[in-house]
């Protein structure tokens, strides 16, 4: 997630955990969001299932009550 952040463009956002995710996504259609960004006027959506970012639709809602993400040290970890 933090480096298709970074080749994206995208200085931050907001993420649930992995554990919250596979906990709260269901099979069939998702109602929840993984993580979310905001890129200029665009809204941002993290899929698993994908491995990237999507547009969320303006009219779609989508929110994570979780703090900033923070990746400073993704590259450290990346050996």
């Amino acid at each position: 997630m933090c480096r298709t952040a970074e080749a994206a463009g995208i200085a931050d956002f907001r993420r649930h955990t992995l554990f919250w995710s596979l906990r709260n996504s269901p099979d069939e259609f998702q109602f929840e969001i993984h993580a979310i960004a905001k890129l200029g006027a665009k809204r941002l959506g993290w899929s698993y299932y994908e491995m990237g970012w999507y547009e969320i639709p303006a009219n779609a809602w989508g929110d994570v009550g979780a703090p900033v993400f923070d990746c400073s040290g993704f590259a450290d970890r990346q050996s």
